[in-house]
């Protein structure tokens, strides 16, 4: 057992536990968190599966710590990120970069690796691209328990 698979785990609680102090615990929101970790599961996944990621140069299952983020996220979206909910535009844009970045960083610190130093960014941009608007739209929907849509 690595050190990450105790810290990760125990990072998002206590994110969580904060974040709910804070906020509130809300039904909606979640069920939000439940969703966005299903689906970051899923896109874990699918990008180890098709080789966007290595591990030490190895198709691997996508480690723990990057599985964790992805409840954490969760918790932006209907707070940090909500004026970006009825700009999907900029969500895209903000989604391409931003996501990029960041599984960038995670490859600069850790043993995860893209497949290609050029390509890997570039995929993960037109993921995060599509990705994170469809996120926000979800979170403004569950937000106001409506099918609610960009305006």
């Amino acid at each position: 057992m690595t050190h990450s698979a105790v810290i990760a785990p125990a990072v998002v609680v206590v994110h969580l536990c904060i974040h709910f102090s804070l906020v509130g615990i809300k039904q909606r929101e979640l069920q939000l968190i439940a969703m966005v970790a299903l689906l970051g599961v899923l896109v874990d996944q699918w990008l180890f599966g098709l080789g966007v990621f290595t591990v030490l140069g190895q198709a691997a299952w996508p480690p723990l710590w990057m599985t964790c983020l992805w409840p954490v996220l969760a918790t932006t979206l209907m707070y940090a990120f909500r004026s970006f909910q009825q700009r999907p535009l900029m969500a895209s844009v903000l989604g391409a970069v931003s996501g990029a970045a960041s599984y960038t960083a995670g490859t600069r610190l850790t043993d995860v690796a893209f497949f290609s130093e050029v390509w890997g960014p570039v995929v993960l941009g037109a993921l995060w691209a599509m990705l994170f608007p469809l996120l926000l739209l979800l979170a403004a929907r569950l937000e106001r328990g409506t099918d609610a849509a960009y305006s």
